[in-house]
């Protein structure tokens, strides 16, 4: 059977369309892979950098237990290296040991009353020794407690001066007010302190509250040395309405998302947030305290949105 022309014709243009075709998905195979492939090994090597380089056995833990019940307050315990959890069970704090003496970075309640000494002292340390008490803002689940520490190791308490006010007069309870206002020391932005074997920088992340900062600490172990975030709970701006009209601040909404950019800039590999939360659910299900950058920036972002989700419903607040 001969073919005629017109069929061959149709023939050879359908094989062309296929061929064409062909060679359009093997580019642009290529092309994506050329994309992902080095996405995908960054973000493996990330992850092996950050998780097989430090180890530690400690993990942020839930709350409640599987039947639903609430955990006793847990153990002091070594982190890594010279840091160690001091702190109660929702509210992180923090005991860096340096050649210096003792440095404490947020200190609880005061109704946990000595729960923090008690447990710097289990871990064979006495609270006498510390030298300077860091906070991360003038909360007093982050704050109060530190009244209580410095009366007992006669030392500063040292806070961002853009919450110097709100501390001596809000945050503190009648019995510890007086001892611990005397000792109240401004902090700059940028500020850096030299403990020996410890460095300690300022960074002034504004948002939950005016004088909201994190701590960037370089500190040795056994895998050597490491950077350390004290981050408190400036990754959020409140958002709802309930918790921003007491926490409010002119330019709050401006000064936090100078402060998302700022917190996406840092480069740390060990993360000690202000709640145990901020690891477990939001970040690492283990709770191990050693996050890759993508899961740093993941929870960032999500925290970002919660903000922006806020604003939309209550506009009035974007140009407060």
């Amino acid at each position: 059977m001969k073919t005629k022309p017109g069929n061959f014709i149709k023939y050879a243009h359908c094989t062309d369309t296929v061929y064409y075709q062909f060679i359009l998905k093997v580019i642009a195979i290529f092309f994506i892979g050329l994309v992902l492939i080095p996405v995908l090994a960054f973000s493996i090597l990330d992850k092996e950098k950050t998780e097989n380089k430090f180890k530690t056995e400690f993990r942020f833990k839930n709350y409640y237990d599987e039947a639903g019940n609430r955990k006793p307050n847990p153990e002091p315990q070594q982190i890594y290296g010279p840091v160690y959890s001091v702190g109660p069970l929702t509210v992180c704090a923090y005991l860096v040991k340096t050649e210096l003496g003792l440095i404490m970075f947020d200190a609880g309640y005061d109704k946990d009353g000595s729960l923090i000494p008690d447990n710097i002292r289990k871990l064979g340390m006495n609270p006498k020794d510390v030298k300077k008490i860091f906070i991360t803002h003038w909360h007093g689940d982050h704050s109060s407690g530190s009244a209580r520490l410095s009366d007992i190791s006669d030392t500063d308490i040292l806070i961002h001066k853009d919450d110097l006010d709100i501390v001596k007069e809000r945050v503190f309870t009648k019995d510890y007010m007086v001892p611990a206002k005397d000792r109240i020391v401004p902090l700059e932005d940028g500020e850096i302190f030299n403990f020996g074997d410890v460095q300690v920088k300022v960074i002034h992340t504004p948002g939950q509250t005016p004088g909201e900062v994190v701590y960037l600490l370089t500190v040795s172990g056994p895998q050597g040395k490491c950077h350390a975030l004290v981050a408190g709970d400036a990754t959020a701006m409140k958002s709802t309405v309930e918790e921003i009209e007491p926490n409010k601040f002119h330019g709050i909404v401006q000064a936090y998302e100078k402060t998302v950019g700022i917190l996406k800039s840092l480069e740390f590999d060990l993360y000690l947030g202000g709640h145990p939360h901020q690891v477990f659910k939001e970040m690492r299900e283990d709770g191990n305290p050693f996050v890759t950058r993508e899961q740093w920036h993941r929870m960032v972002d999500n925290r970002n949105q919660q903000k922006i989700d806020f604003l939309v419903k209550h506009p009035e607040y974007i140009n407060y």
